[in-house]
């Protein structure tokens, strides 16, 4: 697994675009598994001479609804995907299919600094929210909403 050395930086768009590069694994695990094969490292993420730059990751898309404020988010293949503002908040939320993981404490406005995301980023699980008012079920059928039962 190969990663940005310094806290604070994140992989730059460029690396992103390459064939085989999960974004999702960048946010949660802040790195890219690479293989070889044949003397070939796969994906090609060493192309270019420069591979991290201050910012942080993509938040993933394929779970999260995403707001990102005003000139936070950036496309330019030499930087990060999400520039450093402590100023700025982003607004994650579930997509539709997606809920809140039971028991989850994790934020749904978060910042991208010098230091990379404040906060802990809420955990969004396959499954619906759930129909039952507060203390009207159990844990046991609060899973299984979670699972699709």
């Amino acid at each position: 697994t190969v990663y940005c050395k310094e806290r604070g930086r994140s992989f730059i768009n460029s690396v992103l675009s390459v064939s085989g590069v999960s974004k999702t694994d960048i946010f949660f695990n802040e790195g890219i598994t690479v293989n070889c094969s044949k003397g070939i490292i796969y994906p090609a993420i060493f192309e270019d001479d420069q591979w991290c730059a201050f910012g942080c990751a993509e938040v993933p898309d394929d779970v999260y609804n995403i707001e990102y404020p005003d000139l936070t988010y950036q496309t330019d293949l030499a930087v990060t995907p999400v520039y450093t503002d402590s100023t700025k908040e982003i607004t994650v939320s579930c997509k539709a299919g997606y809920s809140d993981a039971v028991g989850d404490e994790g934020e749904s406005n978060i910042r991208c600094t010098s230091s990379g995301y404040t906060g802990y980023i809420r955990k969004c699980v396959e499954g619906c929210d759930y129909p039952l008012s507060e203390g009207s079920h159990d844990l046991e059928t609060q899973r299984n909403y979670e699972i699709g039962y």
